[in-house]
């Protein structure tokens, strides 16, 4: 390629050329930056709402946490004292004594495998869970609690007397507190 620009026209032409290079350059850094601006901007503000909201709502559910913790601790307290009253009361039937009751009137051939203990209001409910090895001995048993007089009432299902041998029996027995 020839070129046939005078030196002084070369150089003005290459002066524009730079001028016009830095311009364009000018202009293009500007908008890119001002993009990069409003995104990082808009991405801080939408953050910064964000975390007042996160914030928000941890704080609330500290609240309703801690108040679920009191509450169960509260019901948890209660029970205790419940039991502690019911225990320490002079007119209830200590478990103790309930214990060695259940174990005298056990006639042989039966197992009892769960004693669960649960005063209710005004009366006591225990309910007992066992083995007997046959029907009789399961039925000796029963009659032996209901004769007692210190349980108000015996309740047993139907099922327990379904099976001759290795009867699994479940009592519900009703105890004045």
């Amino acid at each position: 390629m020839i070129n046939l620009l005078a030196p002084e026209d070369k150089k003005v032409l290459v002066g524009e050329y730079r001028r016009h290079k830095l311009v364009v350059g000018g202009v293009l850094w500007f908008f890119v930056s001002s993009a990069a601006v409003i995104i990082f901007t808009s991405l801080y503000i939408v953050l910064y709402f964000d975390q007042r909201e996160v914030v928000l709502n941890l704080a609330k559910i500290k609240q309703e946490y801690e108040a679920v913790a009191s509450d169960v601790s509260e019901r948890s307290i209660t029970t205790v004292n419940q039991q502690a009253e019911l225990l320490l009361s002079p007119a209830s039937l200590l478990p103790t004594v309930l214990l060695d009751k259940l174990v005298s009137l056990r006639p042989t051939g039966v197992l009892i495998s769960n004693i669960a203990y649960k005063p209710a209001g005004e009366e006591i409910i225990v309910n007992l869970n066992g083995q007997a090895n046959s029907r009789q001995d399961f039925l000796r048993l029963l009659s032996n609690l209901q004769s007692e007089s210190t349980f108000t009432t015996v309740d047993s299902p139907v099922d327990n007397l379904i099976r001759e041998r290795n009867v699994q029996f479940s009592l519900v027995i009703h105890l004045k507190s």
